[in-house]
């Protein structure tokens, strides 16, 4: 009987700073979609209309609460 002899696996290992690269890329990206996306809804500065204060109602009873916000955070408020 032969013995067989098991090398270690080499893995291929990313250094950190590639990897939080990496992050930050996928952040900023995300962060940039976000604000589109919260930009498109031109909410910002406007008086509650009656269809926010609709959707805070119903998030407000699925939540079992008696009342509900809407926090918008942009990049500067």
């Amino acid at each position: 009987m032969g013995s067989s002899v098991r090398r270690p696996v080499r893995r291929r290992r990313i250094s950190g700073d590639a990897q939080h690269r990496a992050g930050s890329d996928d952040q900023a990206r995300l962060e940039r979609e976000r604000l589109a996306a919260l930009h498109g809804y031109r909410l910002f500065d406007t008086p509650p209309g009656e269809e926010l204060r609709a959707v805070l109602r119903v998030a407000a009873t699925v939540a079992g609460a008696s009342s509900a916000a809407l926090n918008l955070i942009g990049e500067r408020r």
